[in-house]
């Protein structure tokens, strides 16, 4: 057990970050405006997006192998980690569904087992954990999803969550410092909410932006 004086603590270089929004918005977009050399994990066939974008390698996953091409993916990402600047995960809802759908495939019903959502759970948790410790700034993309919160007055709202499994969304949530939504204002542009609202989850432990405009989202 190692023992640090606070004052002694320097803040991290490098950010991690969860962007979500619905399909579409403009998650993958957004990823073009990160400084520096970028690796990107395509999950969903988003990074089409990005077509003549500098700086940008994109992995794109086999979706039959899921499981497999995450693995290698990060054993890649260990070795080559000193060429790049930032590396991406885009997304992990899709690579969710993904993943159940290949274990189906090994099931009598063709339907996920029980346990199979526990090694979800996990891969999920140590994976965010895993990157997090990377000398790397890092970014995971997620959809959103809609949820409906009953508090203990009887009074029921909507809040929107990155759309992950309920058992470890508030686990991935709380190790990442920067959760930000994907969102169109009044006006109609396009910005990332960086603070909690009763209707939607976001968090900035970075610095004291409350919003940014998208492709401004990763200005620390």
């Amino acid at each position: 057990m190692e023992i640090v004086k606070a004052n002694e603590i320097e803040k991290n270089k490098h950010f991690t970050a969860l962007i979500y929004g619905q399909a579409g918005m403009g998650k993958t977009t957004t990823l073009s405006s990160l400084k520096g050399r970028t690796l990107i994990l395509d999950v969903d066939g988003s990074s089409f997006v990005l077509a003549g974008c500098e700086n940008i390698d994109v992995v794109k996953m086999n979706p039959k192998e899921p499981h497999k091409e995450f693995g290698e993916f990060y054993k890649y990402v260990l070795k080559h980690q000193n060429e790049y600047d930032n590396v991406v995960i885009d997304n992990l809802s899709h690579f969710s569904k993904l993943w159940l759908i290949e274990r189906s495939k090994h099931t009598k019903s063709g339907q996920p087992e029980l346990r199979d959502y526990g090694l979800l759970d996990n891969l999920i948790v140590e994976a965010v954990s895993a990157y997090k410790n990377l000398d790397l700034n890092v970014v995971f993309t997620a959809w959103e999803v809609e949820k409906e919160i009953t508090m203990d007055s009887g009074r029921v709202y909507n809040k929107f969550y990155p759309d992950l499994r309920d058992k470890i969304i508030n686990n991935v949530m709380g190790i990442i410092p920067i959760v930000a939504r994907l969102v169109t204002d009044s006006e109609g542009e396009r910005i990332y909410a960086l603070t909690a609202t009763l209707s939607t989850y976001a968090k900035n432990q970075y610095d004291d932006r409350q919003m940014a405009k998208q492709l401004e989202l990763f200005k620390f």
